[in-house]
């Protein structure tokens, strides 16, 4: 697992967003987005980046 920085660039009253990986290697790697976010939670909760 590589680690880094998931930043939102979403607006609140989207339910879509739109994110920057910071601090992942760029080129040609994939990467899976584990999300684990409590319901009803304002949060972007906890990321982990799996290079699959």
């Amino acid at each position: 697992m590589t680690d880094g920085t998931l930043v939102s660039q979403g607006r609140p009253d989207s339910n879509r967003n739109a994110f920057t990986l910071d601090g992942i290697p760029s080129g040609t790697h994939t990467y899976e987005i584990v999300v684990s976010c409590a319901d009803g939670q304002e949060s972007l909760g906890n990321f982990t980046f799996n290079e699959l």
